[in-house]
Formats: structure tokens, sequence, C-alpha cells
């Protein structure tokens, strides 16, 4: 699952643990550190996580995947609206 899988209304039950971890905000920060080093299809999820620290938010910046980027401005637009904090449980 992608994700665009996710953005388009996936059902939580459908995602893997992985998934889960990459998205959930209470993931331990030095597992969302390691997510996004050995899981990189799961690096837009990270960049969707409200609990995504700054330096981890920079460095997936730096990537210029276009997956990636898509995912940091629909965080910056959730953000904005404030919106951002319910999103990844919604």
């Amino acid at each position: 699952m992608s994700y665009f899988d996710v953005e388009t209304g996936a059902l939580m039950e459908d995602l893997t643990q992985e998934q889960l971890e990459a998205i959930n905000p209470d993931t331990p920060l030095n597992r969302l550190q390691t997510i996004a080093q050995d899981a990189p299809e799961l690096r837009p999820l990270l960049a969707l996580n409200p609990s995504t620290y700054p330096d981890l938010l920079d460095w997936l910046a730096e990537l210029q995947d276009t997956q990636v980027n898509d995912a940091l401005a629909k965080r910056a637009e959730l953000a904005q609206r404030g919106e951002l904090e319910h999103y990844a449980m919604a």
C-alpha cells in the first residue's frame, strides 16, 4: 500500500504494522528515523505523521522524491488549517 492509497482513504485495518508505525503520532522518534532509513516506500507516510521531528522532515525534503514532496505539501496544507494532528488517525 502506498501513500496514494492512504491519501485516498484506505482503511486502517488494511495497513501493515510498519505502515501503522510510520503514520502513528505515538511511534517513538527513534523508530520513525529507522523507518525513514530502512523503508523508503514509507517516507511519504512519515511526512504526514504529526510527530515527525523537524530534522527528519528536512532530510525527507532534501531527497527530492515526488511522493515525499507531495506528502510534505499536504502536511503544510493540513498544518495551516490546523488539521495535521487529526489527519493521521482519521
